[in-house]
């Protein structure tokens, strides 16, 4: 028998399908295809578990970042009160005051969900200068003129607006507590806050809060 009779594949009868006498060209077109197959299956499994993995880290990210904020303003209120102390019971005019004169940091002035920044400078004026610019500050102040024996239920300060996702906004209260309200009521305050401090008790706003002078 002749070498090319022995290369000739099986007449119709045989079998045609056998790797031995599979013609090359649809073997390569099989192994790609399947390859191709596991490829778009092992991209599909590594989004969905990327998906599995990222959503309750964002949201435990989330959380972190309102607990920060709300040590932030648990940390201005003992400045805040600290003021008061040494000055006849009266809450001090700004934010700036209480960094210049209490202990605390520029850094605690930063809301973490936000993208606004410390302040920074050579000296204590400087630093003082940088942090009254937009971009430094993340919390909005309400309690100058206030007594600090007033209604303990006074909003003195909040989260300023685009600084954390909106689902709620954390406020210090005169007496130095920290809370966070969800939606509604947190859209109802921060409403009320844009025309000066309000009074509440956690279901509304009650009222303006007195602002004349402490007493001696």
């Amino acid at each position: 028998m002749s070498d090319s009779e022995r290369e000739r594949p099986p007449e119709d009868g045989g079998n045609r399908n056998s790797l031995e006498y599979a013609r090359p060209g649809r073997r390569v077109r099989s192994t790609i295809s399947l390859a191709t197959a596991g490829l778009i299956a092992g991209l599909i499994l590594l989004v969905f578990s990327w998906r599995l993995f990222l959503t309750p880290h964002l949201g435990s990210r989330q959380v972190d970042n309102r607990v920060k904020s709300a040590m932030n303003l648990n940390e201005i209120g003992k400045g805040m009160l600290a003021w008061a102390r040494d000055h006849n019971h009266q809450l001090p005019d700004s934010m700036s005051t209480i960094l210049e004169n209490e202990d605390i940091l520029p850094d605690q002035f930063v809301n973490p969900a936000g993208s606004d920044d410390r302040a920074r400078g050579p000296t204590t004026q400087a630093l003082l200068a940088d942090f009254t610019m937009p971009g430094h500050c993340s919390y909005l102040y309400f309690g100058a003129g206030l007594p600090d024996t007033g209604d303990p239920r006074t909003i003195v300060a909040c989260e300023a607006p685009g600084t954390q996702n909106w689902s709620g906004m954390n406020v210090l209260f005169l007496n130095g507590h920290v809370e966070f309200f969800e939606l509604p009521l947190a859209q109802q305050l921060r409403d009320a806050l844009r025309y000066g401090p309000v009074v509440t008790d956690g279901a509304g706003v009650l009222k303006r809060p007195m602002t004349q002078p402490a007493g001696p």
